[in-house]
């Protein structure tokens, strides 16, 4: 295996999690050996500024869009046409 930014990335990804993983489970457990600092619910904080608040759902709502458009496009370029096959008169005698 190649160690290229891929792998790079996966490894900071899974190290993040564990540690995300530790402090919730932790503190389910009981066992806090850190604390998170505490701050407002990030609903609260997203949906007071309504400028945010437009700005995201404009964007949940593009991204809707472009995905459905992206469904119905028309594929161009080799192998996008489906073609029908025809079979020769041996072929047929054959059977």
């Amino acid at each position: 295996m190649k160690n290229g930014p891929e792998n790079q990335l996966a490894a900071i990804t899974v190290i993040l999690l564990a540690v995300v993983a530790f402090a919730f489970v932790s503190e389910i457990l009981g066992a806090t050996p850190f604390s998170l600092p505490s701050r407002p619910p990030l609903e609260k904080f997203l949906w007071t500024y309504r400028g945010l608040d437009v700005i995201i759902q404009g964007f949940i709502v593009f991204a809707a869009a472009a995905a459905v458009a992206a469904l119905f496009r028309v594929e161009k370029g080799p192998g996008a046409v489906e073609e029908v096959a025809i079979e020769s008169e041996q072929e047929k005698e054959g059977e």
